[in-house]
């Protein structure tokens, strides 16, 4: 019985790190990722608004 107590034990703290993990990826990284992908699409719109002014005018 104390092999199956301590495998019982093993098993709940698993399941309570992966529960973490799981709840730590959801909601903070999460919105870290999405304002990093929302920069990263207002840079690409940026240099595409300055290509066609580059285009026009070559130094």
């Amino acid at each position: 019985m104390f092999w199956l107590q301590i495998l019982g034990v093993g098993a709940i703290l698993a399941a309570g790190l992966f529960l973490i993990i799981v709840l730590e990826h959801n909601f903070v990284s999460g919105p870290q990722r999405k304002k990093l992908e929302r920069q990263a699409r207002e840079r690409m719109e940026q240099a595409k608004k300055k290509t066609p002014a580059d285009q026009e005018h070559p130094s």
